[in-house]
Formats: C-alpha cells, structure tokens, sequence
C-alpha cells in the first residue's frame, strides 16, 4: 500500500471567531497551491475566479460541518461557498493551504472585550525582554558609520 497524500482534520478551539468549526481536507498538491496563489487569469473575472478555486477546495473537502442559515447541511460546492460568511471561507482556505494550521487567534478580535487580542509571542515567552530603556543609544554609538559622499 502506497501513500496517497496526508488527510488532516482542521478544528478552530474555542474562543476563535469560528469555535466549533470543523473541515476534514486532502492536502493540496504543488500543482493546486500555484493555482490559489496565482489569482485570476488575464481575462478572468473576480467572480469567476473565487468560483474557480472554491471549486477547487471543495474537490479536496472530505467533510464539514458548516450549516446554512436554515440549519441544513452545507453542500460542498463552489455556489454553496460562494454564498456562505467570507471570513470563515477565507479562514477556511488559509488553514487548508498551510497544512492544516488554523490561522493565528491573535488576529481575531477578542469577543469578551470587543478589542484586538495581544498579539502571541512566537517564542513562548522565551525572548526576553529585549534591550532595557535608553540602551539604544548606547547600542547606535557601537555601530560604526561613515558619511556617504
């Protein structure tokens, strides 16, 4: 038995924007990557092409769980996407194309205070706290400069 391509369950965690969402996608190959990023053909419209490539998305979709707004189970088609929130269609894509990742919660805003999240540092807290206050200049007067002519 061969290896077929990686299957991977996408799932926003609570607290997101999109809590409680979840896709069950085929990894995109190099060829259908290109096709996203590249955007709309030279006499393709806007419209066509997002139709295209939620077409494309949907063609790796193996399940979800979106819902329209009469409770029903979304198809997995293009019209259906074309129809449904943009946010969580973009979101949607952004995970899909980096392997499955949901993207960062720190650009959501925060429901609780109706503000921008703090941002996430990338380090765990493990940078530390960079230069104290004031030694910048001290730091500029170490790099050597000269007049440019």
């Amino acid at each position: 038995m061969g290896y077929a391509g990686r299957v991977f369950t996408i799932n926003w965690p609570p607290g997101h924007d999109y809590d409680g969402m979840q896709v069950v996608v085929r990894a995109p190959n190099v060829a259908t990557i290109n096709e996203m990023v590249e955007g709309r053909g030279k006499d393709e419209s806007f419209a066509s092409a997002a139709a295209r490539k939620f077409a494309r998305l949907c063609e790796h979709v193996v399940s979800w769980n979106l819902e329209g707004p009469d409770g029903e189970p979304l198809p997995k088609t293009a019209d259906a996407l074309l129809d449904f929130d943009s946010g969580a269609v973009a979101e949607i894509i952004e995970a899909w194309s980096d392997g499955g990742r949901v993207p960062n919660a720190s650009k959501q805003e925060d429901p609780e205070k109706g503000t921008d999240r703090e941002p996430v540092d990338p380090l765990g807290g493990t940078s530390g706290p960079g230069l104290p206050t004031g030694a910048s200049s001290e730091v500029e007067a170490l790099i050597p400069t000269q007049d440019v002519p």
